[in-house]
């Protein structure tokens, strides 16, 4: 038996904004640690080679500005004003702010091992919002 072959943790990078998305960031890297990952967080300011990474976890939003990579951007809802894309987010942002911890919670609460009706009840919500938001 080889012992330079070590089992090691796969490294998941999580892209994620400079500034801002640390909820987003400490739900995401928390997931990658319980399903035995070493999370890396990488940012416009602080890359990652991709030789490093054993998966990537793109997590959208402002690192991922179309004119950063010298694309222009485009409105995917040229029939909404702007105020109201702002608002919906801004709404569907507090609702999961407030929304996934307290499935956490329940599902610590109760140990539940297959967490199928609140994942569904999660997806659902999701598919609600996003349909409201949009």
């Amino acid at each position: 038996m080889d012992v330079t072959l070590k089992k090691r943790k796969p490294v998941v990078g999580i892209t994620g904004p400079n500034r801002g998305g640390v909820i987003a960031w400490f739900f995401t890297q928390r997931a990658v640690r319980k399903a035995g990952g070493k999370p890396i967080r990488i940012t416009p300011a602080n890359p990652c080679s991709i030789d490093l990474l054993d998966a990537l976890i793109v997590g959208g939003g402002a690192d991922l500005d179309p004119t950063l990579y010298g694309k222009t951007k485009t409105d995917l809802f040229p029939d909404i004003k702007d105020e109201e894309k702002t608002v919906r987010g801004k709404l569907i942002f507090l609702v999961s702010l407030i929304f996934y911890p307290f499935l956490y919670l329940l599902r610590k609460a109760f140990s539940l091992k297959s967490a199928t009706l609140i994942d569904k009840a999660r997806d659902q919500l999701e598919y609600k919002l996003l349909d409201d938001a949009f």
